[in-house]
């Protein structure tokens, strides 16, 4: 057959590339979309992470192991070993029944793929009746097997085929050029009249929950009211706007380290979530260079609070004022003032809007372990004084303890040492059996030590380093673990799991270092995030577990 070019022909061929490139996106739309996606970035990526995993803990015959298995699978020859692997699960079309699943492999060669899954007269691939349809026999079952995208799509359910499959690729966008490892978790799997179903269910039951809600007084009950109204809204937000939950993992080779992330994704042009998260992180964190040095344990929290909640916070603790001084008058009014000092500056630090905490443990054996935290306040120095007062009538009570008034300063600030904190058995082990604890209010902190003799120094430290830090900027909350500081502490005498733990720890540390374990949660360009990095000591501890277990 001949065509003729006319000069009216590229108009026709412009208009026939249109056309399929509508039918094209037009299959894209109608694909059925899957509720949950698991997939790797690709075999070879896999491969190249077990290797790091095994070569850092000292167990390469481990990854020789894993390749050897490779080979014997001819080199999985067929399967393109770059490219996403997977399983995709869709809403089952039936309500009440099992999802259904189909686990997509990428294909490169149809004819070396099955050769692959060639065992013996025992599994084969073969060819089905329909294009690009083939089989999967075993000796339990047939398989059926739809190619697809480059993909070949297997699943027990021979319907789950018959659907428009979307493309692997296109569903994880970058996920996987981001992590080894990724799952997600998707909105657009759920059928539309099963969400709104949902949406109704939710409002009802918020609805119900807000008119059951009750307190003691009128002005409690609207106080419930109005704050599970709040989390009603923050409800809705992210019932409506999310668009995926997603987590993945990857090896960071040049930092050494495991990273875990976890996020929640806000759908685009749907800014409410992310606009919100970023909002709860504006500022600096009041003590993020403290929770940044190296120590067994740190924690930093800085949260700029909505205008909502800050004016929540106001009436709670107006409420809570009420019945303080209620109780103070009947026991000992000369404490009324105090008391009304002490929730003044509660309510100036509220309206201020800024949460900052820190919780730090430092020392460490062959010493004990101190305890130090710190909560950032909008105007100390009132309070600081009301504590001068009411503490010599906390010691005078009957179940009062031993109170130094004074007992010390460290950089200008008072500090009230109380005695027998470390009642416990658990107690004196971390901070020994002479632990203190040392209160002291500055103007724009409360502080406290739990610890021995050592507190002062360490809290003088503390309150010296505290400040802004630039690699906790933006982060609502931010954790370290040092984990060889702790191996002291692990008992294993008759108990033959924390034996083998201490002795798993024991070969991945062997000196105090690639040790740390971070959790942090900032918020992200279209949501908020969860990530957990992981020094290469732990990777050492997952391959020697391994071994093990194996043995060895």
């Amino acid at each position: 057959m001949t065509f003729r070019l006319r000069s009216r022909s590229p108009v026709r061929w412009l208009v026939l590339i249109l056309a399929l490139g509508t039918a094209s996106r037009a299959d894209a739309q109608n694909a059925t979309p899957p509720l949950a996606v698991a997939a790797i970035a690709s075999i070879d990526a896999v491969l190249d992470d077990v290797d790091y995993l095994f070569d850092a803990s000292g167990h390469p015959q481990y990854a020789q192991f894993v390749r050897g298995l490779v080979a014997n699978l001819n080199e999985l020859k067929g399967i393109d070993r770059g490219r996403p692997l997977g399983v995709m699960v869709f809403f089952p079309q039936t309500l009440g029944a099992d999802p259904d699943a189909a686990v997509f492999i990428p294909v490169a060669d149809i004819e070396q793929l099955k050769s692959t899954a060639r065992l013996g007269n025992v599994i084969s691939l073969e060819d089905d009746a329909q294009p690009g349809r083939l089989v999967l026999k075993t000796p339990e079952k047939s398989i059926p097997v739809r190619l697809e995208h480059g993909y070949a799509f297997l699943s027990e359910k021979p319907d789950v085929l018959l659907r428009t499959l979307p493309d692997p690729s296109s569903v994880m966008g970058d996920l996987l050029s981001r992590y080894d490892g990724a799952i997600s978790l998707r909105r657009e799997g759920i059928p539309v009249h099963l969400a709104l179903m949902a949406r109704g269910t939710l409002d009802g039951l918020l609805a119900s929950t807000r008119s059951q809600a009750q307190g003691g007084t009128e002005t409690e009950t609207q106080l419930v009211q109005d704050s599970l109204g709040f989390g009603g809204q923050i409800a809705r937000a992210l019932f409506e706007d999310t668009e995926r939950l997603e987590a993945g993992w990857r090896l960071e080779r040049d930092a050494r380290s495991l990273v875990i992330e976890g996020a929640v994704v806000a759908g685009s042009g749907k800014p409410r979530i992310p606009n919100a998260f970023q909002s709860l992180a504006e500022g600096s964190p009041r003590f993020g260079a403290l929770a940044a040095e190296a120590a067994p344990m740190g924690l930093v929290l800085h949260v700029n609070l909505p205008v909502e909640l800050r004016e929540m916070i106001g009436r709670a603790l107006d409420l809570s004022q009420q019945k303080a001084e209620g109780e103070t008058e009947r026991g000992a009014a000369i404490l009324l003032p105090h008391v009304r000092t002490l929730f003044s500056t509660l309510r100036r630090t509220a309206e201020a809007g800024q949460l900052d905490a820190v919780f730090q443990v430092v020392g460490g054996p062959p010493d004990h372990f101190t305890a130090i935290g710190g909560i950032a306040l909008a105007d100390g120095e009132p309070l600081a004084r009301a504590v001068q007062a009411v503490l010599p009538f906390a010691q005078a009570s009957p179940e009062g303890r031993k109170i130094d008034m004074n007992a010390m300063e460290i950089r200008g600030v008072a500090f009230h040492r109380v005695r027998g904190v470390a009642e416990r058995p658990q107690d004196q082990l971390l901070y020994g059996e002479d632990a203190a604890l040392l209160v002291g209010v500055a103007h724009d902190a409360i502080w406290f030590a739990i610890g021995g003799e050592e507190a002062r120094d360490r809290l003088e430290e503390a309150m010296g380093a505290s400040g802004a830090a630039d690699g906790d900027a933006g982060r609502l909350a931010a954790a370290r673990l040092h984990l060889t500081d702790w191996l002291g502490l692990v008992r294993d005498e008759g108990d033959e799991a924390a034996r083998q733990f201490r002795a798993v720890a024991q070969r991945a540390f062997p000196q105090p270092e690639d040790d740390q374990l971070e959790i942090a949660i900032a918020p992200v360009d279209r949501g908020l995030q969860l990530r957990i990095t992981l020094e290469e000591g732990y990777l050492r501890m997952i391959g020697h577990a391994i071994a093990v277990s194996q043995g060895r």
